[in-house]
């Protein structure tokens, strides 16, 4: 019987150390073998080389992800190896093609079962044996060796010890490991027959106990018949008692109402004499009724001066009423200014309609208050009733006094409910003014920008409003940022990238757009560095707000300042929910060719923050953002653009980043600017 050995990812094929003699012939697989191999095995005539990257079950191209270690590269990103070799990473991603594990045992020939496999790849060893397990290919081999890490170095790589366990459930035992390097081992397994035979003793011992199971549940369920059927023969004895008892009490019962009856007659002749008496009463009562007129009158009088309060009230009603339509008037006339601008204030004028239904729906609150007096005097006659009955008591005098307060508190109440109205609706006047006086000036800033003429302002509900806009659109115009990154994109890109185009027109003339349109031409690493400073990159996930964006910024010919990249959401590195998974753009490898560009020189950035926006997700989505851009931009002095910055969640996230900035031993300032959705500016340096 031949005895062969199949080193995957031989290597150099020095560890582990084999007498290659003992074997009929040698199979050594790897993508790529050095000349010091080749020379080393050039006078043995037992030996072939497979130059080829061996997966489990196909033969398609895949992603090969070279690092900086290339003793480490493999066909999966790593994982846990960042934590023994921190400064790992990937340098370059390539596409090879891969041979599957059952077409190479085919190509080698392989045959009884005294064979050797050596697996040398820590990334994908679980995959090659779980396919083994699968195809039943592993009794081919009488001995395992297995390069594994002590946890999970690549991405679903596994460990050591899911390979141990799997090959122990296939009669395989450990038969040696070297465990100098604490984070790896080479580990030897052999085919154990005894680990076979208990196998099937065991799977026998449990089929036995399934049967024991079995005849104990049958015996069981005998039991529990006979054990119903006692107790179906006491009940029915219990019930035979019962009805006896019911009988009896029954008996007794009828006696009991024959005795009742006669009670009920000697009560019957009592009655009788006081209906008498009751009748001499009701002749007092007569003379106390009018007594009780008097009172009445007193009464009317205090209805009287309540009726003067309600007329005081309408008036009141009157006044507010003469406001509104004056706030109407004042309406109409904020429409007809704005219908004299032009086309670009569209989106003001539909904002100047919804404040105008606002105040609709003021007036319709205080319309509904005109009901709540309407059903005051529905109250009111309700007690004039209470009133009528309080003449047939007897305490007169306690009913008027409860009359007279509840009177006096309607009347009180009715008063704080007018100077309530009032307030709010003053505090509405107020807060709309203001919107609609920060939403005009800040659109006429924007259009004072040559670019942004045609901006439509209304592009979605998402989007950042004007006075964030103007806030960006200054900010861009009076600082010499590097380089601006977004975290997506929108109104706000196009803001930025008009004001970087402003200047450089007040600058250069039309100089900058012409040396724009050349840097183009180039690659991709020569665009970004050709046009620093002052150069956007924008990250989006939506493929159909990525559209919209691309074809707003061509309308606007701004899209040679941008570099606008379509990046899927993937897991995120950082969150502030450990239970459960957030995800964030996936975008290092942009930051990374920016690193590369700005070379660890000191450059100022300007980082907008705006994405990404999923539904059922909240702000805190964003913590990524300012970890990943000191990660990769550790020199820079990073100024942060937070837009939607007053709920609450935009308050905790504010708060984490400065948690996680004096970690790093940062310095970090924050100033909040008051704007209808609020804004949070952050400047963070060494």
């Amino acid at each position: 019987m031949t005895k062969k050995l199949l080193w995957l990812g031989a290597g150099e094929a020095t560890t582990p150390a084999f007498n290659f003699e003992e074997y009929d012939h040698l199979y050594l697989v790897d993508i790529d073998f050095n000349k010091k191999t080749l020379e080393r095995f050039s006078e043995c005539d037992n030996i072939d080389f497979f130059k080829t990257a061996v997966y489990k079950d196909h033969d398609n191209p895949c992603s090969f992800y070279k690092l900086n270690n290339e003793e480490f590269s493999s066909l999966r990103k790593p994982s846990g190896l960042k934590s023994v070799y921190p400064n790992i990473c990937i340098e370059e991603v390539i596409e090879i093609h891969v041979t599957g594990i059952i077409k190479l045992l085919s190509e080698c020939g392989l045959s009884g079962n005294q064979n050797t496999l050596v697996i040398d790849l820590p990334c994908i060893f679980l995959d090659i044996l779980n396919e083994l397990v699968k195809s039943e290919k592993l009794v081919l081999f009488k001995s395992i060796y297995i390069f594994a890490g002590k946890i999970e170095m690549f991405e679903q790589g596994g460990t050591y010890y899911q390979a141990s366990e799997l090959l122990k459930s296939v009669f395989f035992k450990l038969e040696s490991e070297d465990s100098n390097d604490p984070d790896f081992f080479f580990s030897r397994y052999v085919f154990s027959q005894e680990l076979q035979k208990i196998a099937q003793l065991q799977k026998s011992e449990r089929a036995a106990q399934e049967e024991i199971e079995k005849l104990r549940l049958n015996v069981l369920e005998k039991e529990s018949g006979a054990l119903n059927l006692q107790e179906k023969l006491s009940a029915a004895l219990q019930g035979l008692n019962e009805i006896e008892r019911e009988i009896e009490l029954k008996d007794k019962t009828i006696s009991q109402y024959e005795e009742k009856f006669v009670s009920l007659e000697s009560l019957l002749k009592k009655l009788e004499s006081e209906i008498v008496l009751l009748e001499n009463n009701n002749n007092a009562l007569v003379a106390d009724i009018e007594r009780r007129q008097k009172t009445q009158e007193a009464i009317e009088k205090l209805n009287k001066k309540l009726k003067e309060e309600n007329a005081s009230s309408s008036l009141e009603k009157d006044s507010l009423n003469l406001q509104l339509k004056e706030l109407k008037v004042l309406n109409d006339n904020l429409s007809n200014k704005s219908s004299e601008c032009s086309k670009e204030l569209e989106e003001t004028k539909r904002k100047l309609d919804d404040y105008s239904r606002k105040h609709d729906e003021v007036y319709d609150w205080f319309s509904s208050r005109k009901r709540q007096a309407e059903v005051l005097s529905l109250e009111l006659e309700q007690l004039k009733n209470e009133n009528a009955l309080l003449k047939e008591s007897l305490n007169t005098s306690k009913s008027m006094q409860q009359l007279e307060d509840r009177l006096s508190a309607l009347i009180k109440k009715q008063g704080e409910d007018n100077i309530e109205i009032a307030n709010a609706l003053g505090k509405h006047v107020t807060k709309c003014a203001y919107e609609q006086k920060a939403a005009i000036a800040s659109t006429a800033e924007l259009q004072k920008i040559s670019a942004l003429k045609h901006l439509p302002l209304n592009f979605s509900e998402y989007s950042m409003e004007p006075s964030n806009l103007s806030k960006l659109s200054s900010m861009v115009m009076l600082n010499n940022y590097d380089v601006i990154i977004e975290f997506g994109s929108g109104l706000s890109t196009c803001v930025a990238a008009g004001a970087i185009a402003e200047k450089n027109l007040m600058k250069n003339g039309s100089k900058a757009l012409e040396h724009i349109d050349s840097v183009n031409t180039d690659n991709s690493e020569s665009k970004l560095l050709g046009s620093l400073p002052n150069y956007i990159v924008s990250f989006e996930h939506d493929s159909k707000w990525y559209k919209k964006t691309a074809q707003l910024l061509e309308h606007l010919s701004l899209d040679n300042y941008v570099d606008l990249c379509h990046t899927p959401l993937i897991n995120a590195p950082y969150t502030l929910d450990t239970e459960k998974s957030s995800v964030f753009y996936d975008c290092s490898e942009k930051l990374l060719e920016v690193k590369r560009i700005l070379n660890g020189r000191t450059c100022d950035l300007l980082v907008i923050i705006d994405g990404p926006s999923i539904n059922k997700q909240t702000s805190l989505i964003r913590f990524p953002a300012l970890l990943l851009i000191l990660d990769y931009l550790a020199n820079a002095k990073v100024t942060v653009f937070l837009n939607n910055a007053s709920g609450n969640e935009e308050i905790q996230l504010v708060e984490e980043w400065k948690r996680e900035v004096e970690k790093r031993e940062l310095s970090i300032d924050c100033e909040f600017i008051y704007t209808p959705r609020g804004l949070m500016l952050m400047t963070v340096q060494s």
